[in-house]
């Protein structure tokens, strides 16, 4: 949208800009995500901020927004057909998702119809025309006085004019509204209670945190209700204030305020040079989605969105060095032996932190897929996996439910004491050690490890009902047990468990 806005940017290409940019806008609709709802208005004031013309800018956003607007409904159209059963959700699908794309088509190709039309008035005015100063204040903040008033109605049309309530409702959970046809419609969302976990947890380790990923156990011991076991918090900001502590928090702002400096700092040193204005904030943008969306989502576990958003950071900040000097230039393009040697340091103790773990993970998921063939390759495997991340219990807990599944008792036993003893805060490897003590008939063992197991996840129907079965005596067998952990993988994720 903004290089379809700019000038500088080569006129045939500007109208075909617009149009993706509708294009991208409407598949965001159909995706019924509302992170990036949130993320949106964000990025637009970030936008108004850092790109220079604001009222091209918002010229051109308006009719993207007004295509969008007219063919909504046929986007959310696909969502009606969530109440059918499958036999009629095929066809209903089928149809919606067809009068979607037409839509969404037409919608595009009418954007760079319209872009075109819009390209050759502003080159025109351009040439013909030239504001003062004063007209281009004024015509600017009458424009961004219109969109202010337009996202407060729009804000109040979809709250009911009760934006205070709505949102508390939201954050108590009681603001569901599963009935509703658009997932847009409700902003009730279990991270809610994600969130106030994370808090608490925090302030239970306000300054070192958590420790990185051990956020799950802390969930299960104080949630509320047993529909939901995160590892992440849903959240980067609120991500790192949990686990890292106000230490990893600060560090963390910190390099968002001294990349935001230096991103700024090499505009001011090229002022004059107006692309490379234009140039920075594009760059500087992805970061502002990444860090607005990642708020509120969890984005920092994907390296392609990470990656892009920080790398082209760096470019914004390097806009700078060419307004150093050419003998500057010429002395960084022949970099000396210190840094080299610096960059292989920095090379070899990445490779030595990454790649045993990565190797590790590999091998566990090796042998989880393809013990059934030969499991005696398989153990070797998570043998290899622990030697390499001794950190981590989850070679041990792999290899306790390939024992089990085997008959192999007491290599279940130590496999899980083993991981009970890496991990003190993990219910499931003592879950699984009272079921291996009941198959051994050690009634009172078995109920020692449930209660234990219980204590850590006190809301677990399963647990529940595993503890009540040791009271009388009886016991829960694997076969139960397994096949409640894959309905419930099935659920959240649609795959069976290894």
């Amino acid at each position: 949208m903004v290089l379809a806005a700019r000038p500088e940017v080569i006129a045939w290409l500007r109208p075909v800009f617009l149009g993706a940019a509708g294009l991208l806008l409407g598949l965001a609709v159909t995706t019924q995500s509302r992170g990036w709802l949130f993320t949106l208005p964000i990025v637009l004031v970030a936008t108004l901020v850092l790109v220079p013309g604001r009222a091209r800018l918002i010229l051109f956003a308006a009719p993207m927004a007004g295509a969008l607007t007219l063919i909504s409904g046929d986007l959310l159209a696909p969502y009606h057909a969530v109440d059918l059963v499958p036999a009629e959700a095929g066809t209903a699908l089928g149809s919606a998702f067809d009068g979607a794309t037409r839509s969404l088509l037409v919608a595009t190709g009418a954007l760079v119809i319209v872009g075109a039309l819009g390209v050759w008035v502003d080159l025109s005015l351009h040439r013909w025309f030239h504001p003062t100063p004063a007209i281009r204040r004024g015509v600017t903040t009458a424009l961004l006085a219109s969109l202010a008033l337009g996202c407060v109605a729009a804000g109040a049309v979809a709250t009911d004019a009760r934006p205070l309530q709505r949102i508390e409702s939201a954050w108590t959970n009681r603001d569901r509204n599963e009935g509703d046809r658009s997932h847009f419609a409700a902003l009730g969302s279990g991270r809610y209670a994600v969130w106030r976990v994370g808090l608490l947890a925090w302030r239970e380790h306000p300054i070192d945190g958590l420790g990185q990923d051990n956020f799950v156990q802390t969930y299960i011991t104080k949630r509320k209700d047993a529909d939901e076991e995160p590892r992440w918090l849903h959240s980067l900001p609120l991500r790192l204030l949990v686990h890292t502590g106000l230490v990893g928090f600060a560090l963390f702002a910190l390099f968002v305020i001294a990349a935001a400096w230096a991103a700024i700092t090499s505009w001011a040193r090229r002022a004059r040079e107006g692309p490379a204005r234009l140039a920075g904030s594009l760059a500087m943008l992805p970061a502002v989605v990444w860090l607005a969306h990642g708020s509120v989502d969890w984005l920092w576990e994907y390296p392609g969105l990470s990656g892009p958003a920080l790398g082209l950071t760096g470019a914004a900040v390097a806009l700078g060095s060419s307004a150093l000097g050419k003998d500057r230039a010429a002395v960084a393009t022949k970099p000396s032996r210190r840094r080299i040697a610096a960059a292989c340091a920095g090379a070899l103790v990445c490779a030595a932190v990454v790649v045993p773990s990565y190797v590790a993970d590999r091998e566990v998921q090796a042998a989880a897929a393809h013990w059934p063939a030969n499991p005696e390759a398989a153990f070797d495997r998570l043998e290899r996996a622990r030697a390499l991340n001794p950190l981590s219990a989850r070679a041990a807990l792999v290899e306790g439910v390939i024992a089990v599944r085997l008959g192999r008792l007491r290599q279940a036993h130590s496999s899980f004491t083993r991981a009970a003893q890496r991990e003190p805060h993990d219910w499931f490897a003592r879950f699984e050690l009272g079921l291996v003590e009941g198959a051994r008939r050690d009634r009172a063992a078995a109920l020692r490890y449930l209660l234990a197991a219980q204590r850590l996840n006190p809301l677990d129907p399963l647990v529940a009902r595993a503890v009540d079965l040791a009271r009388q005596g009886r016991t829960m067998s694997f076969q139960a047990a397994q096949e409640e952990f894959e309905l419930r993988v099935r659920q959240r994720i649609s795959a069976p468990i290894p």
